[in-house]
């Protein structure tokens, strides 16, 4: 089975970087101690598989919503993956006739709030509804909600603190081949590729939650979207080391999740970005 990941294109985040900056709100959080240690998992919903399609940043996203949801209302809600990625397709691509590329973390937040979101079996994670425009009933179901999109600091201190605030954070990073292996072998455990690695800059980024962190062991708790049968039961640990290898990860946009889901209004809602205070 392969597993698709997308490329970034750098050059593409950083002209609309600042666009995006001047119409967002900073938030910040209560200068509490941090936890020692933080795992979201509990409130997870299943681990998903996005089999062949290059779907991992929707999958990633779909996940935080039931996440969301579930703290809400205590119910597990499967949201549809594929009109997440839809949306965040023709945002990023700027047409309806899009191609199964992958997409960025911002794409998807900015088409959440935009667009929405619906229940999966509503618009169905099935190959023939890939690159496809949902149907009306979905963009019907869809657009009773919203989302309030943050964007965070690609820092080390300010992730701990979002999942200490029990908000789960998106990353991308690069998996090479032999890393997949390893983490088989390692039950879950990442470790940080060699400097003269090759393979690293044949690879493409991977999205993937992180939903908690261990500041002793120095590793967060990674959500991928390959299944249960990947990782440690669909779940890896990912190394603090890892995040400061440039080659690794992408920070070019920094980081993005969703703060709330909250009922549509006539004015879509403010995006927030996380500002970095002094923490213990």
């Amino acid at each position: 089975m392969k597993y698709f990941n997308f490329e970034h294109e750098n050059r593409k985040a950083a002209d609309e970087n600042d666009e995006i900056s001047r119409v967002m709100r900073p938030i910040s959080f209560p200068k509490h101690r941090l936890s020692r240690s933080v795992d979201l998992r509990p409130w997870m919903t299943h681990i998903a598989y996005q089999g062949d399609m290059n779907t991992c940043c929707a999958n990633a996203f779909a996940g935080i919503c039931e996440y969301l949801i579930k703290r809400a209302i205590r119910r597990d809600i499967d949201i549809s993956r594929l009109f997440i990625y839809y949306n965040g397709q023709i945002i990023g691509q700027k047409t309806h006739n899009v191609r199964d590329d992958g997409v960025y973390q911002r794409d998807i937040a900015l088409g959440l709030r935009k667009y929405g979101l619906c229940q999966e079996k509503t618009w169905r994670y099935e190959v023939y509804n890939l690159n496809k425009e949902p149907s009306s009933k979905a963009y019907l179901e869809a657009n009773r909600w919203t989302v309030i999109p943050l964007r965070i600091l690609f820092h080390i201190k300010a992730i701990e603190i979002c999942l200490h605030n029990q908000i789960p954070v998106l990353i991308d990073i690069i998996l090479i081949d032999q890393a997949r292996r390893n983490i088989q072998i390692n039950p879950g455990y990442l470790s940080v590729p060699s400097e003269n690695n090759a393979l690293i800059n044949q690879s493409y980024f991977h999205t993937v939650v992180l939903v908690g962190y261990n500041r002793d062991k120095k590793y967060f708790i990674g959500r991928n979207s390959w299944g249960t049968g990947w990782g440690h039961e669909g779940y890896f640990y990912l190394p603090y080391d890892y995040l400061n290898d440039n080659r690794l990860v992408n920070s070019t946009d920094g980081l993005w999740t969703i703060l709330k889901i909250i009922r549509r209004k006539s004015k879509l809602p403010t995006l927030r970005q996380f500002a970095l205070t002094s923490y213990q």
